[in-house]
Order: structure tokens, then sequence, then C-alpha cells
């Protein structure tokens, strides 16, 4: 449905407009379909921790991109 795309997109341009000169974002690594998303617009994965959250062991992931 692209509904993703067009939120990760939507912060893109608030963030640029607000004057903001980098941007993160924090997911899980399990969100394959998000990683294509940030991705496709260019952000790049930089961070990869083990964590426990919502009663599971996961992999913190930060991605980021200039703007």
């Amino acid at each position: 449905m692209g509904v993703g795309s067009r939120l990760v997109e939507e912060c893109l341009r608030f963030a640029k407009r607000s004057g903001y000169r980098r941007i993160l974002l924090y997911t899980y690594d399990a969100t394959l379909d998000a990683h294509r998303v940030y991705q496709r617009v260019g952000f790049t994965l930089d961070e990869e921790k083990k964590v426990t959250a919502y009663g599971f062991d996961l992999v913190e992931e930060i991605w980021s991109r200039d703007l």
C-alpha cells in the first residue's frame, strides 16, 4: 500500500523544512520491509545492538542519513 514509504518521505520533508542536518531511525532487525524503505531513500545501517524488548531478545538497529 505504500504507507510506510509515504510516512518516511513526510518525515524527511519535515526534517528538511525544520533545518535538521541529519536524521536517525531506530528499529529492529526483524522489520525487513522497513529496511527496504530506508535503503531506497538513502539511509544506511550504522549500528546494531542486542537488546531485550517487549519480552523478546532482539537486535536494535540505528539507521541514518544526511539531509
